[in-house]
């Protein structure tokens, strides 16, 4: 009985969470720094006790210094530079320390500020009321990734466009931008390897217009109307292997297991004569009931948050890519992103892996035996399932 007790009231606790981040109702944890908890209902509990739910609000107060911190980042300044503002100003965190740079860094990331309410891995947009706009947050967001993956573009005069991309064949060192002018004024950019830091690999840099003409080229080249076909297919088929994941099917099996409790115990008033016990049937039924609710706003939300996309569409985008100024900075950008996953250089080859090949070698460096064996020409028909490109 003591397991069943426990087993039940985990089962209770865990639903009453539940059904709280339904309603986007505080469940616990800290409260960021910029926010505060406000009580919108009170509810009776066990032995008559007072439950006070609560959500998130904007705190008038402190909300200002976290669009401040924001805006500091978002326009150039060094988190080093906003820790000791932050700290000379005496303002704290929202635990009541010194901001450092792991405090820093996560309230820079954190998405309560766009207004995601979050719990049991799902998030919902809305839940919380925003203090950062969306636009300010994720250009924050990709300013801490590029430091993160290449402190050197910071210090970049012109945009390198194959940053965190562009690999060293001989030592796997990824290869970052520098920018410098002659005697005669002129500006010359090119990417060198970071081994070369440590002397532990000798190649030269290679001139940053030269290479990235050059993947530019090659990934617009590749874009013929087998691999738009390709990728349009495949992206789909991961799209709806990805709704398969969702918490639908569980919410389903739980919406099944209270029909059939309800069920049974409609089954039972038809064999009891005690109207005690009657009457406290009909209570569990009621309840039941409201879990029944429960459980199916749970499924709506659920499936409002699964994005259906379809081949056509993608064809599309693939198709505008395509068709783009070769010369623009923000359309050369777009077609490294999306379609080159990374290059490497060796001494008698570059080789471009593309964001269409099935096989990923992640950090380690392929060799170009490998790549070769992974090979159907240097052409790319709908049936070569690798798309690697040695040129």
């Amino acid at each position: 009985m003591a397991e069943y007790y426990s087993a039940e009231l985990s089962q209770k606790v865990k639903r009453g969470m539940q059904i709280n981040a339904t309603k986007c109702y505080y469940n616990g944890g800290s409260v960021p720094l910029g926010l505060k908890l406000e009580t919108v209902e009170t509810i009776n509990g066990p032995m008559g006790k007072k439950i006070c739910k609560k959500r998130f609000a904007i705190d008038e107060e402190k909300a200002p210094i976290v669009q401040k911190i924001f805006e500091m980042y978002a326009n150039g300044n060094t988190m080093a530079n906003i820790i000791r503002y932050l700290n000379e100003k005496n303002l704290k965190t929202s635990q009541g320390n010194e901001f450092n740079k792991n405090s820093l860094r996560k309230m820079l990331l954190n998405r309560k500020y766009i207004g995601y309410y979050s719990y049991d891995n799902k998030e919902t947009k809305g839940g919380i009321p925003s203090i950062i706009d969306d636009e300010l947050f994720f250009k924050v967001g990709q300013k801490l990734q590029e430091n993160k993956q290449a402190p050197s573009k910071g210090k970049a005069i012109v945009p390198f466009l194959l940053t965190t991309k562009l690999f060293c064949g001989n030592c796997n060192s990824m290869m970052t931008g520098y920018s410098g002018t002659s005697k005669t004024g002129k500006l010359h950019s090119y990417y060198g390897c970071k081994g070369t830091w440590s002397e532990k690999c000798t190649r030269k840099g290679v001139s940053k217009e030269y290479i990235e003409n050059f993947v530019v080229t090659n990934a617009r080249e590749m874009l013929t109307n087998e691999v738009i076909d390709y990728i349009a297919n495949t992206v789909v088929k991961l799209a709806n292997k990805e709704k398969e994941k969702t918490r639908i099917k569980t919410l389903e099996k739980d919406l099944r297991r209270n029909e059939k409790a309800k069920n049974n115990l409609f089954d039972s008033i038809k064999e009891c004569g005690i109207e005690s016990v009657r009457k406290t049937i009909f209570n569990e039924i009621a309840k039941l009931e409201e879990e029944h609710n429960d459980i199916e706003n749970q499924i709506k939300l659920e499936e409002g948050n699964i994005v259906n996309i379809t081949v056509p569409q993608i064809k599309f985008f693939l198709k505008a890519i395509k068709k783009g100024d070769i010369n623009n900075l923000k359309y050369r950008q777009t077609l490294i992103n999306v379609l080159v996953y990374k290059v490497y250089i060796y001494d008698d080859n570059v080789t471009i892996v593309f964001t269409t090949q099935d096989r990923c070698y992640g950090d380690k460096v392929p060799k170009l035996s490998e790549l070769e064996s992974s090979l159907l020409g240097n052409q790319f028909p709908p049936d070569t399932k690798y798309k690697i490109k040695i040129v």
